[in-house]
């Protein structure tokens, strides 16, 4: 999350598959598929030049299946919290294969049934 918080790409590509579907929060202007690491890349290298500095921050970890997880928390502008934080992901090899980010808290993962406690 430190790497990602800080658009720096060379330290958070060491956990991504490089194959990975990447779906961004909608804050971050540009909801679609960035694919790879090139399109990690674009992304970080987009929203560093847009000035988006929100921050997320990490409450809770959840494994959900038997290669996916869900890493909880909340988005953060400077001193303020601005919205809840989900992210769910896939792993392969130990690597993340998909990362999609949602603007949620855990109860409507649950209603969607993407956690199950």
């Amino acid at each position: 999350m430190a790497a990602l918080n800080e658009r720096v790409p060379e330290p958070l590509l060491e956990f991504l598959d490089p194959a990975i579907e990447f779906i961004p929060t909608p804050l971050s202007r540009a909801r679609r598929v960035y694919n790879g690491h090139d399109g990690v890349r674009e992304w970080l290298e987009t929203a560093s030049e847009r000035g988006n500095r929100y921050e997320g921050r990490v409450s809770e970890v959840r494994r959900v299946g038997d290669q996916r997880w869900a890493i909880l928390g909340e988005v953060w502008l400077g001193d303020q919290m601005v919205a809840p934080l989900a992210v769910v992901i896939r792993l392969r090899d130990g690597l993340i294969t998909a990362s999609r980010s949602y603007l949620t808290d855990k109860d409507l993962l649950k209603n969607l049934g993407l956690l199950t406690q």
